[in-house]
């Protein structure tokens, strides 16, 4: 918890993927999902009063919590002692990866940080080579500038579980970087544009969350072949249909690990065949789209869903369904 910014509002999501990827939950019962026995970790710590909660879901459940400042300076204080973790807090200039030894690194810039960001320091730090989780905050999200661009050198980090850089504009990361990431389990991005190729899959990724502004992700077939993600929310993506066409798409495997699935654009004639890979998802946000001049019956079934906990459906360009199926419970 020491790796967010004081008086932060922590999504119970975040920290819970961010849990599973590093490995703390581990010997679950038989048939307990590792997201269960996350939530159940998290409660013991709210039921101690170690961490506030600060916001809650339709169901009671928490949605986000904040660490008191003693709490989080205690987190710290340990973190140092122990090597466990490092907090770096500063502009550009103290981003000093070469000088990081833990294999666990927080940097938040601050609001400063673009107005520094032209001043560029002469000499370009290495990252360290055993670094395994790299989270990146700030007050406020800003561009990386052209003139100093950390990330160049994240194809060197081979170790790396986790890659937060969701604080930041990055203009476009392109599947160079991320294709030697193997190890990558948790990977979250602000760009303008994302390009996600097949050479590009990463085998060990669980948690995916890409914001991308200027351009829609489009998704290939390899997508479903990522069959340990659990985490999935990426702005306006789409799946690349015509791979759907030549066939290719129904060899690919089923994602049963999948528990969300947010902000994805379906085709209507495709909805069955799409959501019939994901079968135990559990919160799915997703954009319906098609021609609106259409007449044929637009009736979505999510019967089949039976882990389905909540949903939410959007239009774009698309008729109102006439009948809309859901799993009873």
């Amino acid at each position: 918890m020491g790796m967010f910014p004081e008086d932060a509002k922590i999504p119970v999501s975040k920290l819970i993927s961010l849990w599973i990827a590093e490995g703390f939950v581990q010997n679950i019962e038989s048939g307990r999902l590792m997201e269960e026995a996350a939530e159940g970790y998290l409660m013991d710590l709210i039921h101690s009063n170690v961490v506030m909660v600060s916001k809650r879901k339709y169901n009671g459940k928490v949605k986000d919590f904040q660490v008191h400042d003693v709490v989080l300076h205690f987190c710290l204080e340990r973190s140092r002692e122990e090597k466990f973790m490092l907090a770096v807090k500063g502009h550009y200039i103290q981003f000093q990866p070469s000088e990081w030894k833990e294999s666990r690194v927080s940097f938040n810039s601050g609001n400063e940080f673009s107005k520094f960001a032209s001043l560029r320091s002469k000499t370009r730090k290495t990252f360290n080579q055993h670094l395994r989780s790299l989270i990146m905050t700030n007050g406020g999200l800003f561009q990386i500038s052209h003139n100093w661009d950390p990330f160049r050198q994240f194809s060197k980090l081979r170790l790396v579980k986790v890659l937060d850089l969701s604080s930041h504009q990055v203009d476009c990361l392109s599947p160079a970087t991320l294709q030697p990431l193997i190890h990558l389990k948790y990977l979250a991005l602000h760009t303008r544009k994302f390009d996600f190729h097949p050479e590009s899959h990463l085998p060990n990724l669980e948690t995916s969350i890409v914001n991308c502004d200027a351009n829609p992700i489009l998704l290939p077939w390899t997508f479903w072949k990522m069959e340990k993600l659990r985490h999935v929310d990426m702005h306006l993506a789409e799946f690349d249909l015509e791979e759907h066409k030549q066939g290719t798409f129904e060899e690919s495997s089923k994602l049963e690990n999948l528990k969300i699935l947010r902000e994805v654009v379906i085709e209507i004639d495709r909805v069955d065949v799409l959501l019939g890979k994901c079968p135990n998802v559990q919160e799915l946000r997703i954009r319906f789209k098609g021609d609106r001049k259409s007449r044929e019956p637009f009736c979505p079934t999510l019967e089949s869903l039976t882990k389905l906990q909540s949903v939410f459906i959007s239009f774009m360009g698309s008729p109102i369904p006439s009948e809309l199926h859901l799993p009873s419970n």
